[in-house]
């Protein structure tokens, strides 16, 4: 036997040897036989298969040489619960010498039980034979679960994806044996949609779990102010002396909006007294909202304010509960001063400006009393209505009644209100079927103390007739409550005029008292056919349209019958005396919107009214065609908030405040641009400088240009003599806030 293993370790010393130099001289020959193999490639085919099916019986002897010793490599430590995926090697020594190494598959192990920590013995089968391992099963309460530092991010912009960079790391006995990356599937429950604050549990694959704290960043994008502001001059500005009815439309990144007013405890004001000057003045003040600074403008008025001329309280909410309390956070009181105008300054309600209010005197000629007096919350603890009005500086509002429910009728419904959404505002035609799709039921509970949608269904409603066109009553139910619902099914096919929907072109007509009535060029009447099939327009000078009513001479409001093909409308009529005709009032935009360095848009409309009754529409620019002014000045390079006001050529008081709101960032200044064309040019030796009729302009890097002239007096003439005849140029140099700059200007000497 030993001489058989003798002959065959030759043999494969041989085999061995020729394969190896078969193999060399193919590489040393390579170049040589390149070309060779293109003319004789089915002798190249033939060697080729010869040295595969060499090395193929090489392989086949060696892995059939008899093993002489198997043994298992490598350490594996499981986390409890977790099956084995690998991490064994099965080492096989030839009784030749030679080693083979295979990793272990699971279907190679038996006696693993995933579920029982410590050590266990398992069994590893390879070919005939079976050897044991050891594989190590880690209790839970054994490891501990980390987040690699620095991995996971602790604040996010609204809208960031989860990120990519997340770690977990297991440690045992103090010692890291794995770790392993954070995808979106191991952080339920994460979103980055709102602003907050937010904790959830990162989950390793085995049921580790570890808390993960983060914050969505309330990043704000814009916030700009709305309304007016006042205070009084000389005293400190506070938000509980400053009046108006300014607030912040707030916009955050994540496309979400809030209005906050003034009074809300989020908003703070830089204090400071405002300076004493001898009349009304226009300054400017700074709030601060989430960090982020927000400067306003101010009317600082002189003198003291008179009683309000009128107070209105405006409820948010106006049902309310046995045993709750007046809701102070969403009421307000509306101030009017005279010396604000229309001008509303808007307050925050209070137990000491909202008091209850007691009914006194009889059913027709009843008034209300205070039965608080402001030193304590209003608590609703009765079933009845309540009245509460609003005391402001010894000036009371108009009482409102508010309605106190039982806690039992918070479930009750007592109303029902159906929307179609989504649709064709038109009604179903004659034949069809009503159409649910995207409809909707408003269900109103405890009398409006709340409401609820819920989807409108074919079920609740009946009564519907698709074979009848015209108006119909349908019935609503759900809960057993019903209401009411009236449609109108339109019939296509029909000729019949079935409504007039309005005149078109004489919107609340005036005239004057002249004997006939006159109809404008062009106004008709909008006539539906088929119940909302279509829609014809019928001119008001028709054959067949009547106008009755008008009485000539006779000083009042009358009223209009107009009528077409039985169909009748009213509308009213203003007749005034024709005599006399003045302007009366003067409307302006109240605010126009511009970008910085872009032109101010003029295209806004302002109406002129008169004391007949006429209105003249036209816009801003129009209006200083006029012969109109504005008063105020403004930068459209440098982003801000200007007063000015519009005055209407005719009568004197005729101006409306607007408000010009420049956004963005201001252009810088480029350059200057000296205009010489209405000065002085051309001098005699000795002659001195003159810059009357020169013009001076600031240039802005968006092409516009700010006339500075004013400042002219203050720039740097060099280069500039008359000694001598000739024709020179000088140089202009201006210095300001926005830099320096110079240009040159020819002049001539003779």
């Amino acid at each position: 036997m030993k001489n058989f293993w003798n002959k065959m370790r030759q043999f494969f010393k041989k085999v061995g040897g020729w394969f190896v130099a078969a193999w060399k001289a193919i590489a040393s020959a390579v170049k040589r036989f390149g070309r060779w193999v293109s003319v004789h490639w089915r002798a190249a085919v033939i060697c080729t298969a010869a040295a595969v099916l060499a090395l193929g019986i090489f392989l086949a002897l060696f892995l059939t040489l008899p093993v002489k010793t198997v043994e298992i490599e490598g350490e594996v430590l499981l986390l409890q619960g977790e099956e084995y995926s690998g991490g064994l090697n099965v080492k096989a020594t030839t009784k030749a010498g030679l080693v083979h190494r295979e990793s272990v598959l699971p279907k190679m192990l038996s006696g693993f039980d995933p579920d029982s920590p410590g050590e266990q013995t398992v069994t590893v089968s390879y070919g005939k034979r079976s050897v044991q391992a050891k594989i190590t099963v880690l209790a839970l309460t054994e490891v501990s679960l980390r987040v690699r530092e620095g991995t996971m991010p602790a604040d996010y912009e609204p809208n960031d994806p989860f990120p990519k960079s997340g770690v977990f790391d297991v440690y045992y006995g103090g010692e890291l044996i794995r770790s392993a990356p954070i995808g979106k599937a191991s952080a339920p429950g994460f979103s980055t949609r709102l602003s907050g604050n937010y904790e959830i549990f990162l989950n390793y694959k085995t049921g580790l779990s570890i808390p993960y704290q983060y914050r969505v960043l309330e990043v704000i994008q814009s916030i700009v102010p709305v309304g007016v502001l006042y205070a009084k001059q000389g005293e400190s500005l506070t938000k509980q002396s400053a009046m108006g009815n300014l607030r912040f439309h707030v916009t955050y990144k994540d496309g979400t909006e809030e209005d906050v007013m003034i009074y809300d405890d989020r908003i703070f004001l830089q204090q400071g007294a405002l300076d004493v000057r001898d009349a009304d003045y226009q300054g400017a003040v700074t709030f601060s909202y989430k960090g982020v600074e927000i400067e306003c403008p101010v009317t600082a008025y002189k003198g003291e304010l008179l009683a309000p001329r009128k107070v209105t309280l405006h409820t948010g909410n106006n049902v309310y509960v046995v045993g709750e309390t007046f809701d102070y956070a969403s009421s307000y009181l509306e101030v009017e001063y005279e010396r604000f105008g229309g001008t509303p300054v808007l307050l925050r309600a209070t137990e000491e400006t909202v008091l209850l209010m007691e009914r006194q005197g009889d059913p027709e000629n009843h008034s209300f009393t205070p039965i608080t007096d402001g030193s304590a919350p209003i608590v609703f603890d009765q079933v009845q209505y309540y009245h509460v009005a609003a005391k402001y500086l010894g000036v009371e509002s108009a009482v409102l009644t508010l309605r106190v429910i039982a806690q039992e009728d918070v479930g009750l419904v007592t109303d029902l209100t159906t929307t179609w959404r989504g649709r064709n505002d038109g009604p179903p035609a004659k034949g069809q079927d009503l159409d649910f799709e995207d409809a909707v039921l408003t269900v109103e509970y405890g009398y409006g103390y709340r409401t609820e949608e819920v989807p409108l269904v074919a079920s609740m409603v009946t009564g519907y007739d698709k074979t009848v066109a015209g108006d119909q009553t349908l019935t609503v139910a759900y809960k057993s409550f019903q209401n009411t619902l009236k449609i109108r099914v339109s019939d296509p096919g029909s000729p019949v005029f079935t409504r007039i929907y309005g005149v078109v072109g004489w919107d609340e007509p005036t005239y004057y008292s002249s004997d006939e009535l006159v109809i404008p060029a062009g106004a008709y009447l909008e006539v539906e056919i088929g119940y909302g099939a279509s829609r014809a327009n019928v001119p008001l000078t028709d054959d067949e349209v009547t106008i009755s009513g008008f009485t000539p001479h006779d000083l009042e409001v009358q009223e209009l019958t107009i009528t077409y093909k039985g169909l009748t409308i009213t509308m009213p009529l203003t007749v005034r005396d024709d005599r006399t005709e003045e302007i009366v009032d003067f409307w302006a935009p109240n605010a126009i919107y511009v970008n910085v360095g872009d032109p101010l848009d003029l295209s806004g409309e302002c109406v002129v009214f008169y004391s007949t009754g006429r209105e003249v529409r036209l816009t801003l620019a129009e209006v200083l065609e006029a012969g109109g002014t504005m008063s105020g000045s403004y930068d459209i390079n440098t982003a801000g908030t200007y007063p000015v006001r519009y005055y209407y050529p005719g009568f004197g008081s005729t101006d409306h405040a607007t408000w010009i709101y420049v956004e963005g960032e201001a252009a810088p200044a480029t350059g200057i641009r000296l205009d010489v064309s209405g000065g002085k040019t051309a001098y005699k030796v000795g002659e001195a400088l003159s810059i009357a009729g020169m013009k001076l302009y600031l240039i802005y890097s968006n092409g516009n240009e700010e006339d500075i002239t004013e400042y002219l007096t203050e720039a740097l003439f060099t280069g500039f003599s008359t000694a001598q005849a000739g024709n020179f140029t000088a140089t202009v140099g201006y210095l300001s806030e926005n830099g320096s700059f110079a240009t040159g200007y020819d002049y001539s000497v003779s």
